[in-house]
């Protein structure tokens, strides 16, 4: 048996066997299922139709610091694997400060998925601690009018209740507009190129 599926093996066992304190005590009382980390899930999706052919598109998301926010501005240093290959490790330091003041926190990405001309998948975390662990997915549908961009993102997170009450209402409408920003430099870009 592959060790991975040994350990979620064991881990299902005995879960089913004692129960998990936390999945219990959060569906009693109708609240996201949280980890023994604290870690609580969250889902968004967004998408917009680009005027861009599928080629030009996927040169542009490959270019994420041209026009994914958590780039825009940010150092990315290269830190392992293969560099825009998967596997490849990247640590993000900005020097920017949150809303209290506070210097945001280094975080880690990693390309877990690739697939040339249609899909990036990266898993997030922070350098230090464990207030959250994402996956974001970016992908190209090509469509009759142009390239459909999607955008995925399974959020885990540790957050009080109501800071996370205030990310779920604000999330969708960021995500749309990540989306729109794409849509825009893709549109934009290819019309330079076309002149």
């Amino acid at each position: 048996m592959h060790l991975k599926t040994a350990v979620l093996a064991a881990a299902l066992a005995t879960t089913c066997v004692h129960g998990s304190s936390a999945f219990a005590q959060d569906a009693a009382s109708n609240l996201p299922p949280v980890d023994e980390l604290g870690l609580i899930p969250s889902v968004y999706h967004a998408e917009s139709l680009t005027h861009c052919s599928p080629a030009h598109a996927w040169q542009v998301m490959k270019n994420f610091q041209d026009w994914e926010p958590s780039f825009v501005g940010a150092t990315v240093k290269h830190v392992s694997g293969v560099r825009g290959g998967e596997g490849e490790v990247m640590l993000i330091h900005k020097d920017v400060a949150d809303e209290e003041g506070k210097p945001l926190e280094e975080f880690v990405t990693v390309t877990a998925r690739l697939e040339p001309g249609r899909r990036i998948v990266w898993y997030a975390f922070p350098k230090h601690g464990l207030t959250f662990r994402n996956f974001v997915d970016f992908s190209l549908v090509p469509t009759r009018s142009g390239t459909k961009f999607v955008i995925n993102y399974f959020a885990q997170e540790v957050l009080p209740p109501d800071v996370l009450a205030k990310a779920r209402k604000d999330a969708p409408q960021e995500f749309q507009q990540l989306a729109n920003v794409f849509k825009s430099v893709c549109e934009r870009s290819q019309s330079s190129l076309q002149k």
